[in-house]
């Protein structure tokens, strides 16, 4: 399952103070896809206000887009990515083999 992740792309956005996620390339398993969503909402969530509160200043696009890059470099938010979902695939294993059961 971890392999069919790595393949997985998604953007994410924030609208209306929560962070959104849509699949852009999918594994073909809906669950393994949700995964990966779930791992971009739980990471980004906390850091929606700061996120908002650089949006609503009205910068310059390049200064704006620096900002918001910065922000997302300094939270190390690759590495919440992988343990969210290492967690994730680990559960969805879990389930899947109690099902089997």
């Amino acid at each position: 399952m971890s392999n069919k992740l790595r393949d997985w792309r998604g953007s994410w956005r924030v609208r209306d103070g929560a962070v959104k996620c849509k699949t852009k390339r999918s594994t073909r398993d809906r669950e393994i896809d949700a995964v990966g969503c779930n791992a971009l909402v739980m990471c980004m969530a906390p850091f929606v206000p700061q996120w908002q509160e650089i949006e609503d200043a009205k910068l310059p696009k390049a200064e704006l887009e620096s900002r918001l890059n910065g922000l997302l470099q300094s939270k190390n938010l690759g590495d919440c990515f992988r343990t969210a979902r290492e967690q994730g695939i680990a559960a969805l294993v879990a389930t899947r083999r109690s099902k089997r059961a």
